[in-house]
């Protein structure tokens, strides 16, 4: 592969990160996004601190994380049920990098102190009208223009999916929740 064909990392994470804040925007969600990790993440003392980190200008938790993970080689067993995305013939096509996203949504309650957004949380992931985070990573094969380069990169569907029913708490009471979803994108250069 020529040099000029390579899409570095980073370039990568931004780019789904983009693509993350457009599905925020449908929904009219005000989220923090962070790319890389800040001090302040290494240093959590207690859920509260994870809290502040989380919540956005409202002082509503809503929190997306865009990391990189680190480069994969196609020819790993992990990939064998999608290598058909990254090769051709016995070729890699190019470089395979890893991304985890993960999502923090602040719990809200109804008056009799039940959850009462689980429904809007889920359709941020998963509904069509918006289109949420899944349907528009499912249906996005690639991503032209990288970073105004003019390179594109090919775009694996979500991996390593993480839903738990339950919401996470934030506090050490237990009484400040949030809903979360992890998962895998893997990004190659074409």
């Amino acid at each position: 592969m020529e040099d000029f064909e390579r899409v570095a990392f980073n370039e990568k994470r931004t780019a789904l990160l983009n693509l993350v804040q457009k599905v925020a925007s449908r929904f009219s969600e005000n989220f923090r996004f962070y790319e890389v990790p800040k001090e302040s993440f290494l240093n959590f003392n207690s859920r509260l601190e994870r809290k502040e980190i989380q919540e956005n200008s409202s002082g509503q938790v809503r929190h997306i994380d865009v990391f990189w993970d680190g480069p994969v080689d196609s020819n790993t067993t992990e990939l064998q049920n999608i290598q058909g995305l990254f090769r051709q013939g016995n070729l890699q096509y190019g470089v395979i990098d890893s991304f985890t996203v993960s999502i923090n949504f602040g719990v809200s309650y109804d008056s009799n102190g039940e959850i009462e957004n689980r429904s809007d949380f889920e359709d941020f992931l998963a509904s069509y009208k918006p289109k949420g985070i899944f349907p528009t990573l499912r249906e996005t094969e690639a991503i032209e223009d990288v970073g105004g380069s003019g390179k594109t990169v090919l775009l694996s569907m979500p991996t390593n999916v993480t839903i738990p029913p339950m919401p996470r708490p934030l506090e050490k009471s237990g009484k400040e929740r949030a809903h979360y979803a992890d998962f895998r994108v893997l990004i190659t250069d074409l």
